[in-house]
């Protein structure tokens, strides 16, 4: 899967009027990925913005890569699927989707190890059937990381988003 060279968060941007200028403005300037989150609660009215702006442009949804991520809040294999179908109802797929915190609040530590392996199974059955294109991490620390690759089936996360790789202890040698 091939990333494209520009894109933009979505973050805080959950008001029409914004976002629509955000969408329209930065297409003719070349951005094809658009990163939202279901925490972010707007990927029903990014896909609304992205059905009307993209014929402006002579653009189809396969020419933007939508990038989602799941809610630290939906951790475990159901809650991942579920959500993640929600997610896909509103794009008809995903391009690429995260796990976007490696922990849960109010979560028993003990028990996010389970969770995060069911969260990567959910998204590795979703991958397969075709409903989002690649799976990924976001905010992993290098213990995540040898955790996941402990019960992946698909091999290493295609992507891992990091707000700052120096945050989570992880240099260049452990991404490359």
């Amino acid at each position: 899967m091939k990333l494209p060279l520009y894109g933009i968060g979505t973050y805080k941007l959950v008001e029409d009027s914004v976002l629509r200028k955000v969408v329209s403005a930065v297409l003719p300037l070349g951005v094809r990925l658009f990163d939202t989150a279901q925490w972010y609660e707007n990927e029903a009215l990014l896909s609304q913005i992205l059905t009307e702006e993209l014929p402006k442009h002579n653009l189809t949804r396969s020419d933007v890569m939508v990038v989602s991520k799941v809610h630290p809040r939906n951790h475990g294999y159901e809650n991942t699927r579920s959500s993640t179908l929600e997610s896909v109802s509103h794009f008809g797929y995903i391009d690429m989707m995260l796990v976007h915190w490696p922990g849960m609040n109010g979560a028993d530590p003990a028990s996010m190890p389970a969770k995060r392996a069911g969260t990567w199974q959910a998204l590795e059955e979703l991958k397969r059937e075709g409903k989002i294109r690649g799976i990924g991490v976001s905010n992993y620390t290098v213990s995540h990381l040898t955790e996941l690759m402990g019960y992946t089936t698909t091999g290493p996360p295609d992507v891992l988003q990091s707000e700052e790789l120096s945050k989570h202890n992880l240099t260049r040698s452990d991404v490359m």
